[in-house]
């Protein structure tokens, strides 16, 4: 099953988002496996989200808290200097690696073959999701409205 973060931007009347007209600025797929990671160390919000501004129906999305983004963006780069070092140990030195790189293992490179694919799919995965939470921590911090939610 394929699952995805994305960052959004919604309307908002007050502090009430409205799914109207809503933005996707970013959408990546990330393994179980990192996703898991990431909620147990920072467990999903759940926010209401109204249909229209009449505020009278809403749904409700599962996004990570803002005061947490900072964090989850210096584990996500962590995470990737350890990716650096695994694959420069496996693919130019030859050896195997102790270092863990479960995280970004997963659905994303199981029908890869060859070891640079499936490193590149790695660092892609990666790459991919420090950049989302680049993006909300540096351009839309103080934006109630941005949110990363799961996809």
């Amino acid at each position: 099953m394929s699952v995805s973060l994305n960052l959004v931007i919604y309307q908002h009347k007050d502090e009430h988002l409205i799914e109207t007209d809503v933005r996707t600025i970013q959408c990546e797929e990330v393994t179980p496996t990192l996703l898991d990671l990431l909620i147990e160390s920072f467990p999903l919000n759940e926010i209401s989200v109204y249909f229209d501004d009449s505020l009278e129906d809403s749904f409700v999305i599962e996004c990570f808290n803002d005061s947490d983004i900072k964090a989850i963006l210096d584990m996500l780069k962590k995470n990737f200097l350890e990716l650096l070092e695994h694959e420069y140990k496996g693919l130019i030195v030859g050896e195997v690696s102790s270092l863990q790189v479960q995280p970004v293992d997963g659905e994303l490179d199981n029908n890869l073959d060859d070891p640079l694919d499936t490193a590149i799919a790695r660092f892609h995965m990666l790459t991919g999701m420090i950049k989302l939470f680049e993006k909300k921590h540096s351009k839309l911090s103080d934006d109630f409205t941005a949110v990363i939610k799961l996809g």
